[in-house]
């Protein structure tokens, strides 16, 4: 169960837990009245259900639709944003970057990555070497281990292939409670490799703002002095 399950969990038995105190209190009033018990079975089964749908689905709404809500709540758990992750060469030179947004899955349960990698080629010059997602389902936050499955899809085939999956496993350090850093080591189930990146969290209100417009134009500023990479 990852860590945005475990929060739906709990809130569905605090959910419950009010629902049936409040019934309690209700039932207890109608019983002073002197309405018939038959009468009083039935609307407590209905109060408690009607309430905690209720309860339930305010919680929910709030949970999947504000982000500040989630942060509330989640602490050190939050790890949603937009990144950028650079990886390097064994002689240290870089050799691509890749921009990942980490979202909330619909409905709350869960977490979505996708993005773009970008080859690097010298000073702020990249190509878009693919564009990647991860599999529904198979998302796994354990803060501070984050594992996932995923696909990667060309923008252009090579030998042939249009697409390769693999899985990957994210170490996230904190900084300050939120954490801004992580380490990634993605497998190539095709290639049988191991690769690993760094990754920064961009909170930078302009950058986030050209990623959305044009992510290409994130690479002609000063990008990578920015998050310390040469």
């Amino acid at each position: 169960m990852n860590s945005y399950q475990k929060v739906n969990r709990a809130f569905d038995l605090i959910s419950i837990g009010t629902s049936a105190i409040i019934t309690k209190g209700i039932i207890d009033w109608l019983q002073e009245l002197k309405i018939q018990q038959l009468a009083i079975l039935c609307l407590t089964f209905v109060l408690v259900y009607l309430l905690n749908e209720v309860f339930t689905g305010i919680f929910k709404k709030f949970f999947s639709n504000f982000e500040f809500f989630r942060k509330l709540i989640l602490g050190e758990d939050f790890i949603e944003g937009t990144w950028i992750e650079f990886q390097t060469k064994d002689d240290g030179n870089l050799e691509s970057v890749g921009i990942v947004k980490i979202k909330p899955e619909r409905g709350g349960y869960g977490l979505t990555i996708s993005g773009e990698n970008f080859k690097y080629i010298q000073g702020n010059e990249l190509s878009l070497n693919y564009r990647f997602s991860s599999k529904d389902g198979l998302v796994n936050l354990k803060f501070p281990i984050l594992d996932f499955a995923y696909i990667n899809r060309f923008s252009t085939p090579i030998n042939g292939r249009q697409s390769f999956e693999g899985v990957a496993q994210v170490t996230f350090s904190d900084v300050q409670r939120i954490s801004s850093h992580y380490h990634m080591s993605f497998y190539l189930s095709e290639d049988g490799k191991t690769m690993n990146v760094q990754g920064h969290k961009i909170k930078s209100y302009n950058d986030l703002k050209t990623i959305k417009n044009d992510t290409m134009k994130l690479f002609e500023t000063d990008i990578f002095k920015k998050y310390n990479i040469s």
